[in-house]
């Protein structure tokens, strides 16, 4: 006998409530012949419930009965979710995509939980990078840039010749000026420039507030509202209270030492900058007063970064009280083996996107990244993603249309039971992806129930209560995921070629 998917969702799903004997402990199996579990010896598997069973409680209830306790199963928390933040000096790019379609998941995720959820966005606009690019675009003329190119991505282009400049990358400054002809015109740069962005970058006053943040910004919202990761909340790194007994509190209680004049907190995994040798702060420093801010307005805080930022997450949860930072990593994803990179413009834009291929052609890359397990690294050129949301959406469409319902009196739900099974697993599913911190179960689940509704339908075995549940559970994930209902319904033009 093959017996696949564990399912541990007992304490929320009531379909298993109701149809287990009440004094089972531990996971069940769902299989083609119904629910397995273990045995009172613990020895073996038995059938604790048949399919026919488990579909008369599904003609019994509604959807709505199934995932009703999920609905209230964190209730009483509050929680913060930070995701996407970044220096203000480029758009936002298909690497960092990833963890915006996280982030903008879990905050969906958790509230379909009942818990309270504020996202944010954190604007890193005190460093290095921000001085940068005021420093250029205080020698750009603005009324020369072009009228058709964001401000944002042209931002971009001159980050990264401000870059190039300062490492007298001579040869990537001609390259960069051929790609975009209209550098020639809005700024010039001289020897004498360079000794001044280096005696800038050495100075360390207070940046000015330029508005050229906020239109960086805004251009990032948008973005994030377009692929429905909206936050509701913008963080500013600069706004962080000046507070001298942070450093105090991190030498006292950690392991600490310096190196050529940087003070660093000492871990097994490696060292930790706190304060260069002139005594201003460091990255981390700025984060443990910014959690502290956030913990203060939250019960648990979740962190949605890239995995190369591991060794700083993991220090700042050993700073706060167990179970109230959650760090939730993300593999790289590169184009072509090469990291995306501000400081060589390349970048690929949520705008390049869109452009070559449409709406639909940008949930197709969603698809192809919440697919595939949070950790595991992507290459752009490998993800196969044309096919998922064709598949969804034509299920979509099969079930709305009434194609492959059986309307005779003796077809039962049996008949299509591949189908009833993985829509019943819901609950488990939901709480899996709940306790991986990951979109990765439920886009399974989206893709796979479409495809057994497609062959059910094919087939004549669907029947009414089979097409009800299908329709309101396949919403209820692609609204989880985030897939606008348009998309859904199909009504955005086809595109045929992966965005990858």
């Amino acid at each position: 006998m093959s017996v696949s998917a564990r399912d541990h969702s007992i304490a929320i799903n009531p379909l298993l409530q109701s149809v287990l004997p009440r004094d089972h402990r531990g996971p069940v199996y769902w299989d083609a012949n119904g629910i397995y579990g273990s045995s009172q010896s613990g020895t073996a598997l038995k059938r604790l419930a048949s399919a026919g069973t488990i579909s008369r409680w599904a003609r019994c209830h509604s959807v709505s009965d199934l995932v009703k306790p999920w609905s209230q199963y964190l209730q009483d928390q509050s929680i913060l979710v930070e995701h996407t933040s970044v220096n203000p000096v480029h758009p936002l790019h298909a690497g960092s995509l990833r963890g915006s379609l996280i982030g903008g998941f879990l905050v969906r995720l958790l509230r379909s939980a009942g818990a309270r959820v504020s996202s944010r966005y954190f604007v890193n606009d005190h460093g290095r990078q921000t001085r940068l690019l005021t420093w250029i675009l205080q020698r750009t003329d603005m009324t020369l840039l072009p009228t058709h190119l964001r401000f944002d991505h042209a931002a971009a282009v001159l980050y990264a010749l401000v870059n190039m400049f300062q490492a007298n990358r001579h040869q990537d400054i001609e390259r960069l000026r051929q790609r975009h002809p209209w550098l020639e015109k809005v700024v010039s740069l001289s020897n004498d420039d360079h000794t001044h962005l280096m005696t800038s970058l050495r100075a360390r006053e207070p940046l000015p507030q330029t508005f050229w943040h906020q239109r960086i910004l805004r251009a990032a919202l948008s973005d994030l509202r377009t692929i429905r990761a909206a936050v509701d909340q913008v963080e500013y790194e600069s706004t962080l209270p000046a507070d001298a007994t942070v450093l105090t509190e991190l030498a006292s209680h950690n392991d600490v030492t310096v190196v050529n004049g940087t003070l660093c907190l000492r871990r097994h995994q490696g060292l930790i900058p706190l304060t260069r040798a002139d005594g201003s702060w460091l990255y981390f420093t700025r984060d443990v007063l910014n959690t502290r801010r956030q913990l203060a307005q939250a019960d648990r805080v979740i962190h949605v970064v890239g995995d190369d930022q591991a060794l700083l997450q993991w220090a700042l949860q050993d700073l706060f009280p167990p179970h109230t930072l959650d760090y939730v990593g993300f593999g790289v994803v590169t184009n072509q083996g090469r990291k995306f990179s501000a400081r060589q413009n390349r970048l690929l834009t949520i705008t390049d996107i869109l452009e070559k291929h449409g709406t639909q052609g940008l949930w197709q890359l969603a698809f192809a990244l919440t697919i595939r397990r949070r950790q595991t690294p992507i290459d752009l050129p490998d993800v196969t993603s044309a096919g998922l949301l064709p598949l969804i959406i034509q299920a979509r469409r099969t079930a709305e249309n009434g194609h492959g319902v059986s309307r005779r009196s003796q077809t039962s739900d049996d008949e299509a039971w591949p189908v009833l099974c993985l829509l019943l697993r819901t609950p488990a599913t939901l709480l899996r992806s709940l306790q991986e911190r990951s979109p990765h179960p439920v886009t399974q689940l989206l893709l796979h129930v479409s495809r057994a509704y497609l062959r059910a339908a094919h087939q004549h075995r669907v029947t009414p209560r089979i097409q009800t549940y299908f329709l309101e559970i396949q919403h209820m994930l692609a609204d989880l995921h985030g897939l606008p209902l348009q998309i859904l319904a199909g009504q955005d033009k086809q595109v045929e070629e992966s965005p990858a």
